[in-house]
């Protein structure tokens, strides 16, 4: 499993080359998703104890 702090440096590469209003719009949505994704991966997890 890759490490958080990876997935949040690729995001901030690609957020880096979208400006302005956008850029605050997509990192939210970006890190909504994030949250959602972990939030069914533990989710999972308990499932499957």
């Amino acid at each position: 499993m890759i490490p958080h702090i990876l997935w949040l440096i690729f995001f901030e590469c690609l957020l880096a080359e979208i400006q302005g209003i956008e850029l605050i719009y997509s990192r939210i949505l970006i890190m909504f998703g994030i949250m959602v994704c972990q939030i069914l991966i533990i989710f999972c997890g308990f499932q499957f104890l």
